[in-house]
Formats: C-alpha cells, structure tokens, sequence
C-alpha cells in the first residue's frame, strides 16, 4: 500500500477535518466546507500517502460519512505515484540545479557519486521486499531526484544504507539485510559485506574520502 484514498460523502457537518503532517509541515482538508461549496449534494475526496501522519478533527454537529480506500500498485503494469500527485514545478527547478552543477568544472572534477537519502517511508519486509522493486514506484520528491538524474545522463540506483553508529561508514547494499542477528554491529556488516554485493563509503571525518582495508576496524 502507498497511500489512501478518503471519499466523504455529501452530509452536512460541522468539523472532521483531516490534518495531515508530513517533514514539518501541516496541511488540512476541510471536508465540510468540500462537500457544501455546491448548492446541489456533491461527494469530496482527498487522497495521500501512507507514510503522511493524518488525524482526524472532531465532528462538532451532523453526520460526517466517509468511505476508506487503501492504494496499491498493480505489479503488471506499475503507476509511479509522482505521475498521479504532479510536482513539475519541483522537478523543473532541481533540472536548472543539476545542471548547473554538472556544467561546473570544480563539481567532482574526477567522477564520483552523489547519494540523497528518501524523503517518504516505505514499507520493508526483510527476506521479502527488493530495493529494486521501488524503481517505479517511488513518491513525491523522491521520484522527482530519481528522473531529474535520469533525464541529466546520471545513472541513478536504489541502495538500502546501513551505517555504523558514530562512525565515518556506510555501506549500500542492493538487498535489505537482517540486522538483527547476534554479534557487533562491524561484525554483522563485514558478513554480509562477504554474502551480499555492496558497496562501502568510508570518510574521514573532515569528508576526505579514504580507502577501505577490507575490514571495519575500531579506528573506522
């Protein structure tokens, strides 16, 4: 499931709004005033993602009758939920910053790699879910980064990032990995380092990128 669509259907009320809270900023969704706007009886709806923190306001009078719907992609023929909630304006102004910095000399003059972390939430299932299965099916601004790459020659990938605490490390897997086995956090990363294909970023702590010598050292 990626997200949730609300119908409210036309009785009048006062109050059940919807407030939705999502990377430090609220939006609200005044159903009674949706469905009362026209003079004659009308439904209202609203639709968003699942990992969005949503309550709902109290009814203060009437009745306020809404029908529920989960979201899911079809698996045959995948919909990125960025094509159904337009961002273009979004999108057009992160094309000008790539290509901006792609067209500076002094950006990564010897290659390199630029990670962005996800905005939205999505829903993981060790041992189940791919990290390639989100490819298409990313949200909002994180599809946005995903095609703004894409469309400016960068080959972008999902990765699952896992890193030591307080230690200039990580390491990007193609998989979602089981954390939750006994042993050191470096223990457990140099396993799976050797089981799975991944790929290891070590800086120092002034971001001095620095080779790896094959094993999580207590200096790393």
């Amino acid at each position: 499931m990626f997200g949730s669509l609300v119908v409210v259907f036309p009785t009048k009320h006062e109050g059940g709004s919807l407030l939705f809270r999502h990377n430090n900023k609220e939006w609200t969704f005044d159903s009674a005033e949706a469905v009362s706007r026209e003079s004659t009886p009308h439904a209202a709806f609203v639709a968003f993602y699942s990992d969005e923190q949503h309550e709902v306001s109290v009814v203060r009078s009437g009745y306020c009758v809404t029908l529920t719907y989960n979201l899911y992609f079809d698996v045959q023929s995948p919909v990125s939920p960025s094509a159904i909630f337009s961002i273009q304006s979004n999108e057009a102004r992160m094309k000008e910053a790539f290509t901006a910095l792609l067209d500076d000399p002094a950006f990564l003059p010897n290659g390199g790699d630029i990670g962005f972390g996800l905005l939205h939430k999505y829903p993981v299932q060790i041992g189940v879910t791919k990290v390639s299965s989100f490819d298409n099916n990313l949200k909002g601004i994180d599809g946005a980064i995903q095609r703004v790459c894409e469309s400016s020659s960068l080959h972008a990938r999902l990765k699952a990032l896992y890193k030591q605490r307080r230690k200039e490390v990580a390491v990007l897997f193609d998989q979602f990995v089981d954390l939750g086995r006994y042993g050191t956090m470096k223990e457990i990363l140099e396993e799976h380092m050797a089981r799975v294909k991944g790929v290891l970023v070590v800086y120092d702590k002034d971001g001095r990128q620095r080779p790896w010598n094959g094993k999580f050292t207590e200096s790393t």
